[in-house]
């Protein structure tokens, strides 16, 4: 298994939020072979972009801004798998993500998008909130 070594910028990050308590976040994300990180918490923005619960990283520790997950969800995402096919799954006690229904399980494509192909239960399977 790889280590996970955050970038300076990110330990940063991460050490500011935590001390402010704006999310928690687990020190070993999954993260794709490009390096990218799908990061979850409890936060509404990350380094001053609108993100509500949800983002992905790059691998030197900015926002990637290419994944946006819109308005977000209605509460913190307290779990986060990274796919081999590059859908990010997300789970937590929210009932929204991006004002679309959803029952604290949901999957979302490399852009942020919901994936409208998945099905809520077979998603579920395996996830340990």
């Amino acid at each position: 298994m790889e280590r996970w070594i955050p970038s300076k910028k990110l330990r940063h990050e991460h050490r500011w939020r935590h001390r402010h308590r704006l999310f928690s976040a687990h020190p070993c994300q999954p993260r794709a072979a490009d390096g990218r990180i799908p990061h979850q918490g409890n936060y509404t923005s990350f380094d001053g972009t609108a993100r509500n619960g949800i983002a992905r990283l790059n691998a030197d520790g900015t926002l990637d801004t290419a994944f946006d997950p819109g308005t977000g969800t209605d509460s913190p995402v307290r779990a986060v798998g990274l796919r081999t096919d590059g859908t990010v799954v997300i789970g937590g006690g929210f009932t929204t993500l991006n004002s679309t229904a959803k029952s604290g399980i949901a999957r979302l494509l490399g852009t942020g998008a919901i994936d409208a192909s998945s099905i809520q239960e077979q998603a579920s399977v395996g996830l340990h909130l």
